[in-house]
């Protein structure tokens, strides 16, 4: 992803192959349109770097002439947005478009844990932004789901759970690509397979009634190569948690967005 400027709050990444120039009416236009089938597509929002709010007052403006209903404003904004200092010129600013909107959070690994105000922060979006949504916020969406997000969007893939801001590569584990991120259902948290093994070495391992593991035990979700992936394991979980919690009516369940896409400048 690239990041907004003042001049291209929806930057060009097409290499110049877009005639005029302008990649926020042609990437709508590609998605809702007979061939692609697609009700509403988000915007191509370029990353918002902390409190740049006359890059998002740009953003903004260019969405309000474009007068297309189905046209998802996107909001991906650097996790500082939601300090106590910034927010409110964020929350003005989504409160200014009519559209559905989708703020999706940046940072490093847990983005949520940067800064002790964010979480109130977000829960306050919902509440007082129409019609916002919560994509690329890891377990934060549900949360949020439940405090009258309009909809969601969860991947089971730690890789696009969150945006990387531009310029920096995505921080690993130190264990390497072949230890999965698991989900522990008593705690609501991911953890390395790789760390439950050792965790558990001495003693009885959590055994995991979901649909997918059908009994097995969460330690020996060690590999992304095991028979059972850990990525099935963890939205089974999930779509479990999210049919018995008694938080979120069966309405809200149905604004559930499961993907395992990265979700800026798309299709819904």
């Amino acid at each position: 992803m690239a990041a907004a400027s003042d001049d291209a709050p929806f930057p060009d990444v097409s290499e110049g192959r877009l005639a005029f120039g302008d990649p926020l009416r042609p990437s709508i236009e590609e998605h809702v349109d007979h061939r692609a089938g697609a009700t509403a597509a988000m915007t191509p929002t370029g990353y918002l770097h902390p409190e740049d709010s006359d890059v998002l007052k740009a953003a903004v403006h260019q969405v309000l002439k474009l007068e297309d209903p189905h046209a998802f404003f996107s909001a991906p904004v650097h996790v500082a947005w939601l300090r106590d200092d910034a927010v409110e010129q964020l929350i003005a600013w989504l409160k200014v478009v009519p559209n559905p909107k989708a703020v999706m959070l940046g940072g490093k690994m847990a983005p949520l844990a940067g800064f002790s105000q964010a979480v109130d922060n977000l829960k306050r979006l919902p509440a007082v932004a129409p019609r916002a949504a919560l994509l690329r916020a890891d377990l934060a969406a549900f949360w949020a789901l439940a405090h009258g997000a309009a909809f969601i969007a969860f991947d089971a893939t730690s890789s696009v759970r969150h945006i990387v801001p531009p310029g920096r590569a995505a921080k690993r584990s130190p264990s390497g690509p072949n230890s999965p991120s698991v989900l522990l259902p008593e705690l609501m948290d991911f953890f390395l397979g790789e760390t439950l093994a050792k965790r558990f070495a001495a003693g009885l391992a959590p055994v995991c009634r979901c649909a997918t593991c059908d009994g097995r035990v969460l330690d020996t979700l060690v590999s992304n190569h095991w028979q059972v992936p850990a990525a099935a394991h963890d939205a089974a979980v999930l779509m479990e948690w999210l049919r018995s919690t008694d938080a979120v009516e069966p309405a809200g369940r149905a604004r559930v967005v499961a993907t395992a896409l990265p979700v800026s400048g798309g299709p819904l």
